[in-house]
Formats: C-alpha cells, sequence, structure tokens
C-alpha cells in the first residue's frame, strides 16, 4: 500500500513539473521576447569595422594598444607564437584561450566609451603580470 501511495505522490510530482510551466505560457510574452531580441540584434553602430592582429608571446601583446570609436564592430584575431596564453576584457565579458599554432576570433560592438585594460588570463610565466593592454574607445 505504501508503494502505491508514494507512486501515486511521484506521477503528482511529474505532472506538476511538466503542467505548471504550460499553464503560465502566454502568446503575448513570447512576442514580447521575440521583439526583444530583435531590438538587441538590431543595436545601431557607425558601420564601421575595426580588425586588429593581435600577436600574443611571452610577455608582451603586440600591438598592446588599440583604438576605436563607440560604435564600431571591433574584429580581433589572436596568435600566440609560444605558449598557450590568454586574452581577457572584463568590461566586455571577453575571457579567450590562445593556443600557438590557432587563430582565434573574438568579435563586438565597442558600445562603452573609455579606456579598458586586456591581459593574459593563463599563466604563462615570470612576467605573466606585465603582460597586457589596453583598448581605448573613443
Amino acid at each position: 500500500m505504501k508503494k502505491m501511495f508514494y507512486g501515486v505522490i511521484a506521477l503528482v510530482l511529474v505532472l506538476a513539473i511538466i503542467l505548471i510551466p504550460l499553464l503560465k505560457y502566454n502568446p503575448k510574452n513570447v512576442d514580447n521576447l521575440i521583439n526583444q531580441k530583435g531590438a538587441i540584434e538590431e543595436i545601431p553602430g557607425t558601420g564601421e569595422i575595426k580588425e586588429f592582429n593581435i600577436t600574443a608571446r611571452q610577455w608582451e601583446f603586440m600591438p598592446s594598444e588599440i583604438m576605436v570609436n563607440v560604435g564600431d564592430l571591433v574584429k580581433i584575431n589572436l596568435v600566440s607564437e609560444d605558449v598557450t596564453h590568454g586574452f581577457s576584457i572584463l568590461s566586455y565579458g571577453i575571457n579567450e584561450r590562445i593556443i600557438p599554432g590557432e587563430k582565434t576570433k573574438i568579435e563586438f560592438v565597442a558600445d562603452k566609451k573609455g579606456k579598458f585594460g586586456f591581459f593574459c588570463n593563463v599563466m604563462c610565466g615570470s612576467g605573466h603580470s606585465g603582460m597586457n593592454g589596453v583598448l581605448i574607445v573613443n
């Protein structure tokens, strides 16, 4: 009798988990989400594409300074000449690994004005802490 009781309880819980989200479904909410997503994808930029080739090697990025304008689409092609490095720009949520012999590509819209540091986020040797640069967005 106890097994049957627990089986019924389990069935009710499973049905509740499946049915409750369906009861909350509202087509207007879905349309609003689609429209919001579309608006996000259509963020206006200047129309300019700024592309940079950055080489990482112990213990530097070359170039170590890149400059763009607000609204530019920034494309960064990263290569490592020696060991595995990282590339991080915290303000833009960028956190990539650069494997020797592989090209790492990063794209983002420069939507914030200011100076944003980038740095190696993979321990690469004794000079690791000085391996950094700056992204300048005018």
